[in-house]
């Protein structure tokens, strides 16, 4: 990227005041559109309709005045929301208007003024999930161990069952594998998943002889956890090859080596559970000024939006400190209203929040 000449620098410096001057002032005519369409000043003025009204006075689309009017609808009872409309604009609240109350309104609006607009959604979405996620996995679970367990504690017709094992004639699937679910009725709402497999005879044999009088669910959950312990250690002999060492430094920036693992550690992208995005920050875990170590697995690749929620100290990913990244789980970067302030290294975080965002 070329240099900004001085006449060039004067001339953006200019046109940036000039546009952040518009925002403002176009911002303050959207304020005003609610009452204009209430008192039908419009049509005393002659016009249509409000949204030639809008046009022709401001420059306003059809859009951003339907966008407006149903925003401001929705936000004119929870005053911590409009006054960040009021400081940031209409289209920063624009994320939160569904689903801020009340009761949660400093909470959102709160987030709203330290966040973009896209970190917001980001942080949104994995609020629900967090939040959402752990009554579905409850009753889930609830659902499940009633489904497989009959009135004597015996498995149920919810039970997963294996053609074939218990009725060798039935082992003629077509296919490698598949699942069938059978249709609930309103008289039993208990589940069951029909699995067939095509297996060589000798793995038929060598299952029968592992489950003896077990449950088969017991069995496939026993073997599921031998072979993903075995998966396991093949990946730590894996990492241990070519994983970089640790390195103390003065420079803040990763070595090339460490840079390149992580890239290919994260396959370049967001390393958040939650996120499908590319990765764009590889971030200090244990922020760097503590220490000046530049740790693999203490570094973990995120985009732009989770790096932001991390250093705003939404994010508690203070359990994940000795932990790969490649094995977190949502738990464990546990979403927070706030971390303490005299924790240091939310300290830490927040002065490069600021600093970069």
């Amino acid at each position: 990227m070329k240099k900004l000449s001085p006449k060039d620098k004067t001339i953006h410096d200019q046109f940036s005041v000039y546009g952040k001057n518009a925002k403002e002032w176009m911002n303050k005519c959207v304020l005003l559109l609610p009452q204009i369409e209430k008192n039908q000043i419009w049509a005393k003025k002659g016009f249509s309709n409000i949204y030639d009204y809008a046009r022709k006075i401001a420059g306003m689309s059809r859009n951003k005045v339907n966008e407006s009017l149903r925003i401001l609808g929705k936000a004119e009872h929870l005053p911590a929301i409009m006054e960040v409309i009021e400081r940031k604009g209409i289209f920063a609240v624009k994320p939160i208007v569904n689903i801020a109350t009340k009761e949660t309104e400093q909470f959102w609006a709160k987030r709203a003024s330290e966040m973009r607009k896209s970190t917001l959604e980001t942080f949104i979405r994995d609020y629900r999930k967090e939040h959402e996620g752990k009554i579905k996995e409850s009753s889930a679970s609830q659902h499940i161990a009633n489904s497989n367990v009959d009135a004597h504690g015996r498995p149920g017709a919810g039970s997963p069952m294996i053609n074939g094992l218990d009725k060798p004639n039935l082992f003629q699937s077509s296919t490698e594998f598949s699942c069938k679910n059978i249709q609930q009725d309103d008289e039993n709402p208990d589940f069951r998943v029909q699995v067939s497999m095509k297996l060589e005879s000798e793995t038929i044999d060598a299952l029968r002889q592992i489950k003896g009088d077990d449950d088969w669910n017991f069995i496939m959950k026993k073997l599921l956890k031998s072979y993903q312990k075995e998966i396991e250690i093949e990946q730590k002999q894996h990492e241990a090859e070519e994983k970089p060492q640790a390195v103390k430094s003065k420079n803040h920036t990763v070595t090339t080596a460490i840079k390149n693992y992580i890239l290919k550690r994260s396959k370049s992208m967001c390393e958040h559970p939650n996120c499908k995005k590319p990765g764009k920050h590889i971030h200090h875990i244990e922020p760097f000024a503590l220490k000046k170590v530049h740790d693999p697995d203490k570094l973990v690749h995120l985009c732009s939006e989770h790096h932001q929620i991390i250093h705003l100290g939404y994010i508690d990913d203070s359990t994940s400190e000795n932990i790969k990244p490649a094995k977190r789980t949502t738990i464990l970067w546990k979403q927070v209203e706030k971390l303490p302030a005299y924790d240091i290294k939310n300290v830490i975080n927040q002065r490069i929040a600021e600093y970069k965002h």
